[in-house]
């Protein structure tokens, strides 16, 4: 559903998706994108673990995470471990997409 919505974007080109924490960290090791959405709540490993073995291994990307598990612990760590943004999905994904459209 995201990719989907991010195609209104002409200047992003979606390289990959992952359907877990896992393949996400493949894809970045492999792809090395300029810029990674993640989810939280992923299966295998979660955003959070995503951000701690980007972070360990010093790749320097802007990651934005969009999640609905967006506490303020949560979002607090996700800042914390390099994530440029941290937005509610169901509540700001308007300010993703103005994010997106500024970069």
């Amino acid at each position: 559903m995201i990719p989907a919505r991010l195609s209104q974007f002409p200047r992003l080109e979606i390289v990959g998706v992952a359907k877990d924490g896992l393949e996400a960290i493949e894809l970045i090791r492999g792809l090395k994108p300029d810029l990674v959405t993640l989810d939280i709540r992923m299966p295998k490993m979660s955003g959070i673990e995503v951000l701690k073995a980007l972070k360990a291994e010093g790749l320097e990307i802007t990651v934005i995470v969009l999640s609905a598990l967006t506490t303020e612990e949560a979002r607090k760590k996700c800042l914390e471990l390099g994530a440029r943004h941290v937005f509610d999905k169901t509540l700001e994904f308007e300010k993703f997409t103005d994010v997106l459209a500024d970069l």
